[in-house]
């Protein structure tokens, strides 16, 4: 019956999908190209987007559909995946399970938050809630010249809702599902003409997949504009995340299959000291632990020089710290980031842009902790990375084309203090970096145009690849690697027009790394340890999307293909000969984590000016978790799935919104995640049903 339903609901959005591109003039509004992009509060985005595709999500886009977490919104994007890659991990078109955390550039207002390192935890990027956010930015794959090291995969802004101006927009909001409670307050109010002020405070409660798993959060913000003339303005904006729960990272095929949802883990013994020549035992839970605390900090100026010159500039920077882990307050990893970005914008010509940057972050992570209760021995995994970058990117229109030329040259000192497993060092690598593009568009009528993009970036290593483990006189040391920074070259061809009632967008891509790095230990354990050049990897894709507005209708249809495939270059060919055992036939299947296939429908039907109704329906393609055809079998655990989603929305005033809904709604059983094989394979499963109701009251 189950099967029979999906299928019909599927019939009908096909149905609906089709009759698009024969239906027209049946919108009583028109339907322009410009709907799909809405203008950028950083100079730098807009500017890409007659070149380059980019997804933005407003704030509608994200009401009413019980999304969870900012993982939640980014997952409904079929070029995105969230957490198949690892706990907290983001992967834009299909970097794998190794790449994906240094393979993007996620910001929120501009500022960096990336991770140094995932060893030995990571923070996710679940650091704003949904109700916070004003809308997030996108740029699938690419963006060096702006962004620097990481951005192959992608770039990823969350705009909070800093930028409110003078506007009167206040609200509180309340919902409940059946994993727990989310509320909040939001206010900004203007002072008078020239002053406004903005603040907020959310809460979220939330059960996770197993028995006795949450995550509490707590969120507040608060800020100012200050418009001191019509030429120039100031804004500010700080904020504090709490963050708390109890999880399972990932359970054991054996486990899953015996016990299911209602796991608990067995209490594990660990060692708690050491008196009088003999161990002192403890128990802990077995579940892994949360605990998080971010303060940020971001003030911006903007000035309009005269004579089409803007200057922009923005000084951020953030503190705390965060647990993830089975340790609860004994491993925690303290980080803390400082910088500037200064921007000079120069608008010539047809509407052509001369931008100028300058970029300077400054970026802490230290975790210390008792590595051996016995001899009481110190571990220290301390990092701090200091970037400094200039760039030009110049955007050229004539007539009906469209240029882009950009240039970046970046200086990373990636210094560290590691001691561990009987290994230390205290050094700083010195890297140099040059990113470049080239693209051009054009624009054939009023709606469409083609685009083609050549770009050439890098990107630099983690906190555990910048440093090899070897000896040195004798004593076990780490050293600054001799692996060159990754460099990639991307090719894209795009297509964008408005074809009858349809809104039609196109991109085929290609990049190709032939210096990737791994880390590789040629000893019994983790010891000795070399960063190394060895594999080349490649990347296919295609990326589909549609949009039609048939008269209270809205119809949506996205869909990416993802493939690529890694093998040994040149110099993993003579690695292999001095360590044969080594050897990896690579497959040509694809690579881990990354789903092939991925599709979006959706469809919004307005009954009324009072009454809406939202239906989704999102397939997520099977991915391996094998290198080597060899080892292939997973028990066909890792299969493919379909999730529905239905949401109603009422407008019962001019200032009360009331709205629910019920994700996965057919209760499909899927898994999230998944690495090996056999009955020790880790899992974890997808959320169940979820059946939610709220309410919005602006004032």
């Amino acid at each position: 019956m189950k099967g029979k339903r999906k299928g019909a609901l599927l019939a009908v959005m096909a149905l609906a999908v089709g009759q698009a591109g024969v239906v027209q003039g049946a919108a009583p509004e028109s339907i322009t190209l410009s709907d799909s992009y809405v203008k950028a509060d950083h100079d730098e985005v807009s500017q890409l987007k007659d070149t380059k595709q980019v997804i933005v999500i407003t704030r509608k886009d994200m009401e009413g559909k019980g999304y969870r977490t900012l993982s939640d919104v980014l997952n409904a994007q079929t070029s995105i995946n969230t957490g198949a890659a690892g706990y907290g991990k983001i992967d834009i078109r299909g970097q794998g399970g190794d790449e994906a955390d240094r393979n993007l550039v996620f910001m929120v207002d501009g500022v960096p938050l990336n991770n140094m390192s995932s060893h030995p935890w990571s923070l996710h990027y679940d650091v704003v809630p949904v109700e916070n956010v004003e809308k997030i930015e996108i740029i699938p794959g690419g963006g060096s010249v702006l962004y620097g090291s990481g951005a192959s995969g992608g770039v990823i802004n969350v705009t909070t809702q800093k930028k409110a101006g003078n506007q009167k927009a206040n609200s509180v909001f309340s919902e409940w599902n059946s994993d727990g409670y989310r509320a909040g307050v939001a206010l900004s109010q203007p002072v008078n003409d020239q002053l406004s002020i903005q603040a907020g405070y959310t809460r979220l409660e939330q059960d996770l997949q197993f028995d006795n798993t949450w995550r509490n959060t707590k969120y507040g913000y608060g800020g100012f504009r200050w418009d001191i003339d019509p030429t120039q303005h100031i804004t500010f904006r700080a904020s504090h995340l709490e963050e708390d729960g109890q999880y399972l990272s990932n359970v054991t095929n054996q486990n899953l299959k015996e016990y299911g949802r209602d796991y608990v883990p067995t209490p594990k013994r660990y060692i708690a000291g050491y008196e009088n020549g003999k161990y002192i035992w403890g128990t802990r839970s077995g579940y892994d632990k949360t605990d998080t605390a971010l303060d940020t900090y971001q003030a911006s100026y903007e000035k309009d020089m005269g004579r089409n010159w803007t200057l922009t500039t923005d000084i951020f920077a953030d503190k705390g710290h965060f647990i993830n882990n089975a340790y609860d307050d004994d491993q925690t990893t303290e980080r803390k980031t400082r910088g500037m970005h200064v921007r000079a914008d120069h608008t010539y010509g047809q509407d052509s842009h001369l931008l100028i940057g300058a970029d300077w972050i400054k970026q802490e992570q230290n975790l210390d902790y008792i590595g051996s209760v016995r001899t009481g021995t110190m571990y220290h995994f301390n990092y701090d990375r200091k970037t400094a970058a200039l760039y030009v990117l110049n955007t050229v229109k004539w007539g009906k084309y469209t240029f882009t030329q950009g240039l970046r040259r970046e200086k990373t000192d990636w210094s560290f203090f590691d001691v561990g497993n009987n290994v230390s060092g205290d050094d700083t690598s010195h890297r140099w970096d040059t990113a470049g593009e080239l693209s051009a568009a054009y624009h054939y009528n009023d709606t469409g145009r083609v685009y083609v993009r050549y770009e050439r970036g890098y990107t630099g290593p983690d906190a555990i690849q910048v440093k090899d483990a070897i000896k040195v006189n004798g004593v076990r040391s780490y050293i600054p690697t001799s692996a060159e920074d990754e460099t990639y070259d991307l090719y894209e061809l795009g297509w964008r027009d408005k074809i009858g009632a349809s809104i039609v967008g196109i991109t085929l891509f290609e990049s190709y790394t032939g210096n990737q790095m791994n880390r590789y230990y040629t000893g019994a354990g983790l010891y000795p340890a070399y960063t190394l050049n060895l594999l080349s990897t490649r990347r296919r894709g295609a990326e589909f999307s549609l949009r039609q507005q048939l008269g209270k209708l809205k119809l949506s249809e996205s869909y990416t293909w993802l493939l690529g495939h890694s093998k040994w270059n040149s110099e993993g060919r003579d690695f292999l000969e001095e360590y044969p055992a080594d050897s990896i036939d690579y497959t040509r299947a694809g690579l881990t984590k990354v789903p092939k296939h991925k599709i979006a429908l959706h469809a919004d039907y307005d009954f009324d000016d009072r009454w809406s109704m939202g239906l989704g329906w999102t397939f997520f393609g099977k991915y391996i978790n094998y290198l080597s055809d060899a080892d292939k079998a997973d028990d066909g655990l890792m299969h493919s799935y379909g999730l529905v989603d239905i949401s109603v929305n009422l407008k019962a005033g001019q200032q009360l919104t009331v709205y629910g809904g019920i994700t996965n709604l057919f209760n499909k059983d899927y898994y999230e995640y998944g690495n090996g094989a056999g009955p020790y394979q880790t899992l974890l499963p997808g959320f169940e049903r979820t059946c939610y109701v709220g309410v919005k009251y602006t004032f």
